[in-house]
């Protein structure tokens, strides 16, 4: 009868390690006992993916043992591997970042551009006088005669008397006054002027209305390429005159209308630099520099973007994948605690019955123990890959994320064409296409730097109109603008200006510092090229490691699935020891946590393989 209840224990124990449930006790076939092992223990299978995702939620809602320390108050938010790639794509904060230095590079180019805009200012001015009265250099007729009786009587009365004042001596000279003679008097030594005239004398009129002008101007000016530049200039006023005598001559003046007081100007200029001088051509001038170096720095900003995408979700993804690991090693844990507790329920029940001794029973302890202990770091090492990943996806720490739906992920294999590969890591890789840029702008610089040790050469060609109502202007505003071309006063100027440096010291030292740019980013783009080519390679050669550590794992798996189906139904027919089962049970579950990562450490490789030809985000978004 002992001997019967020995093997009904063990033969409920060996059920319980197969299947997770107590069964009968009655024979099964070999394959019906293989099959509820693979669906039990296999971590990789979907019902275990399953039981492990109930398994970390029902924890983390009760939060039972050492575990609730770590889960306590924490959200669980399931979450694909799709679904996290894209997150890092959106919310990542590096990536955001670089979003904004994009859009100030491409703000700044902008910028540069606006340099060959038109610039134009228009604007009116208005003055009025304060005063009424309005002096001018003009000649009037006196309008009283000069009294020549009354001056040759004063004269007579001075003869007589002998002097003008006391002790000053009289004499007397002959001068004609406005064409008739008069007796002059001088005093002292006398200097007579022999003519004199009084018919005009200067004169201030006083105006019949405040002095006002109005004026109207527009400017416009166009920079151009190559070192040219148009420019344009209209002015039209409103100056009339406060008197309607308009001086002609010396001695003539004329009557003039005062409303004929409107004028108009128009200037146009021309000026560019000439071949074999500065300033000309395509790299001449700084803002046509500055423009072609912008469009550069924009290009070269969206490839950053591409190097920072790639980089990016290259660290979501491996973050990812070390959390299906984490929750790999923590299913592992729970396995192997759930049958060393039944093993020590039966131990204890054979211990009762002497069939164990203690220090089997001290042994079953210490590896409890141990896997206590392994359990408390898989569900820290679960946390920690969570907080990880929720920090590259600019998530809340406080919420435990949970990898679901990963298997076919996990389990996808991409095709591998080394020419292809080779070709896209050459022709897409983010960071040489940055670092062929940077070459293109160290170029651009030289070319720059080369003009400007040249000698200017400049043409300079402008022509004018003008009217002026010096004497005749023009009615109306109008009347004056349809004249424009019927001025007054024409001027052309056309000219060439040739200055040549000397010395030049400082644009020579920037040539050549320009000339060693252009060397340094030639052979950083050679090293680039040659670190994208190494690091396909590289990736190329983890990948095949990869697989065939896959096709190694999947057969020590298989072997230990093997073993362990032989070791139960030994176990069942008593001729090996629990402690026998224990061990090959901990194989299994170790070659299954080998193969698991072996897939884990694959699909990091494929990553890393597609983001050394920048195709990651593609992937992404596919």
């Amino acid at each position: 009868m002992r001997t019967i209840r020995r093997c009904l224990i063990y033969l409920t124990g060996a059920v319980l390690i197969v299947s997770g449930q107590i069964g009968s006790c009655h024979a099964q076939s070999a394959a019906g006992a293989k099959a509820r092992s693979e669906s039990s223990i296999n971590p990789l299978s979907p019902e275990s993916e399953a039981r492990i995702t109930d398994v970390v939620r029902n924890t983390a809602a009760q939060g039972p043992g050492g575990a609730q320390p770590i889960l306590a108050g924490r959200n669980v938010a399931p979450l694909t591997y799709r679904e996290a790639m894209q997150l890092g794509l959106r919310r990542n904060p590096g990536l955001q970042f670089q979003k904004q230095v994009s859009a100030e590079t491409e703000a700044l180019a902008l910028a540069t551009q606006a340099a060959f805009d038109p610039v134009t200012s228009v604007g009116a001015s208005y003055a009025r006088g304060v005063t009424r009265d309005r002096p001018e250099l003009i000649t009037r007729t006196r309008r009283q005669e000069p009294d020549f009786d009354a001056f040759q009587k004063a004269f007579e009365r001075a003869l007589q008397n002998g002097t003008t004042t006391p002790g000053q001596q009289i004499s007397t000279c002959n001068l004609s006054v406005d064409g008739q003679p008069v007796a002059g008097v001088a005093e002292g030594n006398p200097t007579c002027t022999p003519t004199v005239s009084s018919a005009v004398e200067f004169a201030s009129f006083r105006g019949r209305r405040p002095d006002e002008t109005i004026g109207f101007f527009a400017q416009a000016a166009k920079p151009l390429e190559y070192g040219a530049s148009l420019s344009l200039a209209f002015q039209t006023s409103y100056r009339p005159r406060q008197s309607p005598f308009v001086t002609l001559s010396a001695t003539d003046f004329a009557f003039v209308p005062p409303n004929l007081a409107y004028t108009s100007t128009l200037s146009m200029g021309f000026a560019t630099s000439l071949p074999f001088g500065r300033n000309f051509g395509p790299y001449g001038t700084q803002q046509a520099t500055d423009v072609k170096l912008g469009q550069l720095r924009v290009a070269r900003s969206g490839f950053e973007f591409g190097a920072v995408t790639e980089s990016t979700l290259l660290a979501v993804d491996n973050a990812y994948w070390d959390l299906v690991g984490s929750l790999r090693v923590l299913q592992i844990a729970l396995e192997q605690k759930a049958i060393l507790e039944q093993l020590r329920k039966r131990a204890q029940s054979s211990y009762k019955l002497g069939e164990v001794n203690e220090y089997s029973m001290n042994q079953i302890d210490a590896r409890l123990a141990n896997t206590l202990g392994r359990e408390a770091l898989a569900w820290n090492g679960l946390a920690s890959a969570s907080e990880a990943l929720s920090n590259l996806l600019d998530g809340d720490v406080q919420d435990l994320l949970l990898p679901v739906a990963y298997q076919q992920s996990l389990e996808q294999a991409p095709s591998v064409d080394l020419n292809a590969a080779m070709r896209n890591a050459m022709e897409r890789n983010a960071d040489v296409k940055r670092t062929e840029a940077l070459l293109e702008e160290s170029r651009i610089t030289l070319n720059h730097r080369a003009n400007d040790v040249k000698p200017d050469v400049l043409l300079n060609a402008s022509v004018s109109f003008g009217q002026s109502n010096s004497v005749f202007g023009y009615p109306n505003f109008g009347n004056s603008i349809g004249n424009i071309f019927n001025p007054d006063v024409r001027t052309a100027v056309l000219g060439v200006t040739v200055r040549i440096p000397i010395g030049n010291e400082a644009l020579k030292a920037a040539l050549s510092q320009a000339r060693v740019g252009v060397m340094q980013a030639r052979d950083q783009l050679a090293q680039t090229r040659n670190q994208a080519v190494q690091q396909l390679t590289a990736s190329i050669d983890a990948l095949q490691s990869a697989q065939k550590q896959i096709e190694i794992s999947r057969v020590n798996m298989n072997l230990a699935e093997d073993a362990f189906q032989a070791a139960t139904r030994r176990r069942a027919l008593n001729l090996v020891t629990e402690f026998m089962l224990l061990e090959i049970q901990n194989d299994l579950l170790q070659a299954q946590l080998n193969h698991a990562d072996a897939l884990v450490q694959y699909r990091k490789n494929v990553a890393r393989f597609l983001a050394a030809q920048n195709l990651l985000s593609a992937s992404v978004n596919e």
